[in-house]
């Protein structure tokens, strides 16, 4: 049987852990940029489709 001592103690643990982890990894808009820049601008356009959909107004659209 597992004991409430047992399972604070995983509790614990794992809250360090993912703290741990989520202060590490601060993303920034820049590197949003980079990512879409990298993957997206050359399939999305802001103004004129492609071969994917145009993103002037896209969050009217959502």
């Amino acid at each position: 049987m597992i004991s409430f001592r047992h399972i604070t103690k995983i509790c614990l643990l794992s809250a360090l852990l993912f703290l741990g982890f989520s202060t590490v990894n601060t993303v920034s808009a820049q590197d949003g940029k980079a990512l879409f820049t990298t993957n997206c601008a050359s399939c999305h356009q802001v103004h004129k489709p492609s071969t994917g959909p145009a993103l002037a107004g896209v969050e009217d659209r959502w």
